[in-house]
């Protein structure tokens, strides 16, 4: 750029030749307090050499149209000079266009028609070669430009290829993944409760499970679970149902189990989770002091889930079959109501559940 500013400069400066001879007057160079002020400014500089060297240019024209073999060269500033931002290059190219001067001074008068016809074809051989060197850099820079282009969109495809590759890996390649952490939620029911007097309306659960195996190295699908229940228990003493009274009961189950795969492919996966565990449950009837029953057991789960083996969805559906169980004690309910005192509804409850997990940490790790 800095090139085509330096043509330009000097096609302009040519347009105002001269009107005497010497063709064009030297100018005294500055002092050297001025001189050193255009080393702050690169194109100041740039364009105070290039002044003395398109004198020196006009002068060396001058003396070779009237066939003098001139003794000072014209020689035209470097790039290296340019940047140098010395103003003794400045100096140096004052003494070249000066010495020319004095040259063209000792010679005979030039013919004035024939020197201004020379010079100018020397401005538009000058203008040609700008235009050229124009051309030519846009085509250089067009083509970089192109070349760039085609470079950024091979870049992109192989990018967007080798992203697509990875998300095709964490999204499917999950067969022989296994879970962490995972949180279920279930509704559950019961099938039979034993009693003429207590019912059940379906109610909800909620589990944690903690893949234990590879910490204790004794499984990969081996787990800890606990587990909050709330069973909504209604007492019944009118068969139409106009006389109920609800129980508030908390439960809790602890305990171990393990998965059981049956099959996986890229779009299917399903099995057996089986669970065995203690449970313990507490139930009040609300502003009701008399009332009350607490329960403990055995818990055995058998479920049946199936999901997609994607890590971007790592979510499971089952459902599961529930038992619960005290070997010497049964569920009793304690009233204050006359002729119900204690309503007890045997030692074993089974309830079915349908749920969804989510596999909060999911690790395809050996």
């Amino acid at each position: 750029m800095r090139i085509i500013y330096v043509l330009l400069l000097f096609s302009f400066c040519t347009l105002q030749m001269f009107s005497a001879i010497p063709v064009v007057e030297v100018q005294n160079p500055d002092s050297k307090q001025i001189l050193e002020l255009y080393e702050d400014s690169e194109e100041l500089f740039a364009m105070k050499v290039i002044d003395y060297y398109k004198t020196a240019l006009m002068l060396e024209t001058q003396l070779k149209v009237l066939g003098i073999d001139t003794k000072a060269k014209a020689i035209q500033p470097t790039m290296e000079e340019l940047e140098e931002l010395d103003y003794k290059v400045i100096v140096k190219y004052y003494k070249i266009a000066k010495a020319l001067e004095d040259e063209v001074i000792a010679a005979p008068m030039s013919d004035r028609e024939k020197l201004l016809k020379h010079i100018n074809h020397l401005e538009i051989s000058t203008n040609d070669s700008l235009a050229n060197m124009v051309l030519s850099k846009g085509e250089e820079l067009n083509s970089i430009l192109e070349k760039s282009l085609e470079r950024l969109k091979s870049m992109d495809k192989m990018y967007s290829k080798n992203l697509e590759l990875i998300r095709d890996s964490y999204e499917n390649n999950c067969m022989n993944s296994y879970s962490l952490i995972s949180i279920s939620g279930k509704a559950n029911t019961f099938i039979a409760n034993g009693g003429d007097y207590m019912k059940n309306d379906p109610w909800l659960s909620v589990k944690g499970t903690l893949n234990a195996g590879r910490i204790s190295g004794f499984w990969k699908d081996f787990n800890v679970w606990y587990e909050y229940l709330s069973p909504n228990f209604i007492t019944e003493y009118d068969k139409n149902q106009e006389d109920r009274v609800y129980w508030n009961t908390n439960a809790h189950a602890v305990g171990i189990g393990g998965k059981i795969p049956m099959m996986a492919s890229q779009n299917f996966k399903h099995g057996i989770n089986l669970e065995l565990g203690y449970f313990w449950l507490k139930s009040h009837i609300t502003n009701l002091t008399n009332s009350s029953s607490n329960w403990d057991g055995m818990n055995l789960n058998f479920e049946y889930y199936a999901g997609v083996p994607s890590c971007r969805y790592p979510f499971e559906l089952f459902v599961s079959f529930s038992i619960y169980h005290n070997f010497s004690k049964n569920l009793r309910f304690y009233t204050d109501r006359p002729n119900y005192p204690v309503i007890d509804i045997n030692k074993t409850h089974m309830a079915i559940s349908l749920g969804i997990r989510y596999n909060l940490l999911v690790s395809d790790l050996d």
